[in-house]
């Protein structure tokens, strides 16, 4: 299934189908399918606000949580909210931009402690698996 993304965006599918596709195919991808990830996901896609993903299964629950909350509140909040003290750099190596939209804001936010990431190499990862 994760082939159908590229072939969906060059077609002309209403931006939520478009929407379906890319989370379908992320969740497929990474085997980590939630309901509720998906809805928050799916809401902020069609909305053409940042959409994310995760590497996570439920196994890592702070992972599962920013999934959750990014969808809910700034990037730069929803890392220090999930993570409080913790490692933001692994938190946002976590995250699967769905859109351009999420994929600079992860480009400032890696920026912000350091690091180089490109637009292009973040969208990469919805159809690359990484280790998680």
């Amino acid at each position: 299934m994760t082939l159908q993304l590229n072939q969906a965006l060059k077609g002309s599918l209403t931006l939520t189908a478009r929407g379906r596709l890319a989370i379908d195919d992320v969740a497929d991808l990474y085997e980590n399918d939630d309901y509720l990830a998906r809805r928050k996901a799916q809401t902020a896609y069609e909305q053409e606000r940042p959409a994310y993903w995760t590497t996570a299964t439920y196994h890592d629950q702070r992972a599962c949580q920013l999934q959750i909350v990014v969808h809910e509140m700034p990037l730069p909040r929803a890392l220090k909210f999930a993570y409080k003290l913790g490692d933001y750099i692994a938190a946002l190596d976590r995250l699967i931009p769905l859109n351009e939209q999420a994929a600079i804001a992860m480009t400032v936010q890696y920026a912000e402690y350091g690091v180089w990431r490109d637009v292009e190499e973040l969208l990469a990862r919805r159809y690359a698996r990484r280790r998680s």
